[in-house]
């Protein structure tokens, strides 16, 4: 039989019906023209595949790559015969045979190509063992790369050294090629160089090989890595090598790691070996295991005769409670380790010293072994009798702090005891009209130098109640721009007397009232505008008020145009006893507590005190104080309107001192009030016992039944005063006699030296709240 295209003729007189391969012819348009009877391999007969492309057999995840390939050969492009020429091609089942072909043009008769002539064999069967196979070899280099193992052989005939790809990926080659007997050994690092190739010779002569064995080799980089081998030799018939099969594991981590952990433990044992404190370890029943060198110094205790005994054997009996509960909630888990406790143990001389101990509990990293207590103890020996010093420095400062807190007591009583007599009779004296200009000044001068002998005493109490946090503050409704004038204007006659300018500026948003402690605020007012004044001799001295609403704080200014303040002298504005130039300030008084109390007061009230100056341009004190705004405070009583309602008041006064009594009644009885005496505390409870007062006034210091004691006997007691106000009469008010709560037998307090319109505000208080007091009582009584 002959088929025919166009001038050409093709004989098919060699194309055996029996040939298993199918034939097929595609002409230019890529139509089949003919098929083999083979073509029943993929379930068509020859004349269904006639007049069809291969688009309508190719797997479409393959067809691309069909077409490619046929245009290539109907370009007149050389053909590769290498090149992948299998395919996926559709039986008439719908299922998928994989072909390989084998194309070849036929040529018109211009040598042109007018067809082409291929030959499809299956191989689906072989493409699967390759396809296996490859997965094998994928598999196996996957095995190989997380194992790390590398593999390699040697020729002994040809000294061709053939390597797996993680041989190279050990070298820091990339794979492929072989680099020979003498290519490898240039890898090794030359001080393994000599061994290696020792090792290499004696196995080919021998057929022994070797195992696990270190060597170093150098990576292109200049890196060096660490492997181990192992090698073994397959033998000939002739029982000579033949081949040398090796593997090779990179150790770099795992020697990098051991050699680490070597130094560690090399430091780690010069540190225990070494170190001051006593490090040990020990069993959770606290057998010690190891004792660092250390503890023979520490104890006096040769090693020896420490280990394998228990640490509870040494412990002070006192202490071994607290050991041993500090040791069982570490192992309980009750307690995390770091924690430090101290014990005292026996030093082998017979004495004691105290450890300071830090217990880390390591549990056991292998199940079956015992957990283990890892401590570093220090000797605190020293430390311990330094506190006990301390402790006892402690109590001595505390005794001395009582001893001169009872002394200031005593000083305040026993200095402005007098003082009431002398400032209060002073008083009187200078309000008699009779009095001729020359006794007028006396009086004056008198009343002055009385005034700053209890500024020095105030200095001074004042400032030992701060040091012992004893200053109380009592917030109330103030009006800030009021008080700072009425301060200012104190100080009115000094500055006309040495012609300073006195000016007071306040800004419009102030609150008419805010709540703080308008005593303490006066209190630091005074001691700055005093300093101004003090220092300053010409120019103006300044009181500028003002209020940052969003913070609620007051924000006070004294601004002199005094001679200003150095920088070195600044730092020691607010030290106690600290004045600023000794020179000048000698001349002008003071104690040099003035500023450290405003400090303090200012703190106290939750504010600060800041000083701003430059030598020859004057200064300024600013101080910040928090205010909230406030509900303004009931205008007070007239002076006036208080005698009128005190007249005919029975008031018995109780003081030791015959000065006090006197000047008591003379302010008393100018207002119209009944004045009885009592000159001690016996005779005060005796005469309170039969006679109705009003209000006792009582001195709280005197010989023998003293003013609180007496106080509480009328309290207790069931005469006509038991429910009358007591009000305490003291110098140190603030020792306690100024305590009003249900724990304090008074009313109120009345301070020395006498101020005769505190004292008339102070019983005036008193005699409406009894008055009050008794109404209730008469109307639950009728009730």
């Amino acid at each position: 039989m002959r088929l025919g295209l166009g001038a050409v003729e093709v004989g098919w007189d060699l194309l055996s019906e029996k040939i298993n391969d199918l034939v097929v012819v595609v002409d230019a348009s890529g139509r089949i023209s003919y098929a083999s009877p083979a073509s029943r391999i993929l379930g068509y007969e020859p004349h269904e595949l006639i007049g069809r492309t291969g688009d309508d057999f190719v797997h479409p995840d393959d067809l691309a790559h069909f077409q490619a390939n046929t245009a290539a050969l109907f370009s007149g492009d050389p053909v590769s015969r290498d090149a992948d020429r299998e395919h996926r091609f559709r039986l008439k089942d719908g299922s998928w045979r994989w072909l390989e072909g084998n194309p070849s043009l036929i040529p018109g008769a211009d040598g042109r190509p007018i067809g082409l002539l291929n030959v499809f064999r299956d191989v689906t069967e072989k493409r699967a063992i390759r396809d296996a196979l490859s997965e094998q070899m994928r598999r196996a280099s996957m095995a190989e790369d997380i194992a790390g193992v590398g593999y390699w052989r040697l020729d002994a005939a040809t000294a061709q050294v053939t390597w797996s790809e993680q041989v190279f990926r050990m070298f820091g080659l990339e794979p492929g090629g072989r680099p020979g007997l003498e290519g490898a050994k240039t890898k090794v690092h030359p001080a393994d160089a000599a061994a290696s190739k020792a090792r290499v010779a004696a196995a080919l002569r021998s057929g022994e090989g070797w195992c696990n064995t270190p060597i170093r080799i150098i990576r292109p980089d200049g890196e060096i890595r660490h492997l181990s081998g192992r090698g073994v030799c397959e033998k000939g018939a002739d029982g000579r090598v033949t081949f040398i099969f090796g593997t090779i594991l990179d150790v770099t981590e795992e020697v990098v790691a051991r050699r680490a952990l070597e130094d560690s433990e090399r430091r780690c044992r010069l540190l225990t070996d070494h170190a001051s404190d006593m490090i040990s370890r020990a069993t959770s029943d606290g057998r010690m295991i190891y004792l660092s060198p250390s503890a023979t110094r520490i104890t006096g205790y040769r090693i020896s005769e420490l280990l394998p005994r228990q640490m509870r054997e040494f412990v002070h009996p006192e202490d071994l409670g607290g050991f041993l509960t500090a040791y069982g909630d570490l192992i309980s888990g009750r307690a995390e380790g770091g924690q430090t406790f101290r014990y005292r143990v026996r030093h082998k001389d017979g004495s004691w010293l105290w450890l300071e101990s830090n217990p880390w509990l390591v549990r056991a990293s292998v199940e079956g072994e015992p957990d283990e207590i890892i401590d570093v103890a220090r000797n605190v020996t020293e430390q311990e009798a330094l506190k006990a010093r301390l402790n006892e420095a402690l109590a001595e400062a505390e005794r001395l702090t009582a001893v001169k807190s009872n002394f200031l007591a005593n000083m305040s009583h026993e200095i402005r005891t007098p003082l009431t007599a002398v400032l209060g009779f002073t008083d009187l004296l200078a309000e008699r009209p009779n009095l001729d200009p020359l006794a007028q000044s006396y009086v004056e001068r008198i009343a002055g130098a009385g005034r700053s002998l209890l500024a020095i005493v105030n200095d001074v109490l004042d400032f030992s109640k701060l040091e012992a946090g004893l200053v109380t503050i009592t917030l109330q409704p103030t009006a800030p721009a009021a008080l700072c004038r009425e301060v200012m204007e104190m100080f009115g006659f000094q500055a006309e007397s040495k012609a300073v300018e006195l000016r007071f500026e306040a800004a419009a948003d102030i609150p008419e009232a805010v709540s703080l402690d308008p005593d303490r605020l006066r209190q630091i007012l005074v001691n700055l505008i005093g300093n101004a004044m003090k220092f300053t001799d010409r120019g103006s001295v300044r009181v500028r008020v003002g209020y940052d609403r969003r913070a609620e704080r007051l924000v006070i200014e004294v601004i002199d145009t005094g001679p200003g303040i150095a920088a070195e002298a600044r730092q020691k504005l607010f030290r106690r006893f600290s004045q600023v130039d000794g020179s000048s300030a000698r001349g002008k008084g003071g104690t040099g507590l003035g500023l450290a109390i405003c400090h303090g007061l200012a703190q106290a009230m939750g504010g600060a005190v800041s000083v701003r100056s430059r030598l020859g341009r004057g200064t300024t004190f600013s101080v910040s104080l928090p205010a909230p705004p406030a509900a303004a405070a009931q205008p007070a009583e007239a002076p006036a309107a208080i005698a009128e309602d005190l007249q005919g008041v029975r008031v018995l006064v109780v003081d030791d001192h015959a000065s006090n009594r006197e000047l008591a009644r003379a302010v008393l009885e100018g207002a119209g009030i009944e004045v009885s005496e009592a000159e001690d505390g016996q005779v005060a409870v005796a005469m309170a016992a039969r006679l109705p007062f009003d209000v006792i006034l009582m001195d709280i210091r005197m010989p023998g039944l003293d003013g609180r004691a007496a106080a509480a006997l009328i309290r207790g007691g069931d005469g006509p005063n038991r429910r009358v106000p007591i009000l305490a009469f003291s110098a140190d008010a603030d020792s306690g006699a100024s305590q009003t709560d249900g724990a304090s037998p008074f009313a109120g307090w009345v301070c020395k030296p006498l101020s005769p319109s505190h004292l008339l505000s102070v019983l005036h208080t008193a005699v409406n709240d009894g008055r009050a007091s008794s109404q209730d009582e008469a109307l639950a009584a009728a009730v």
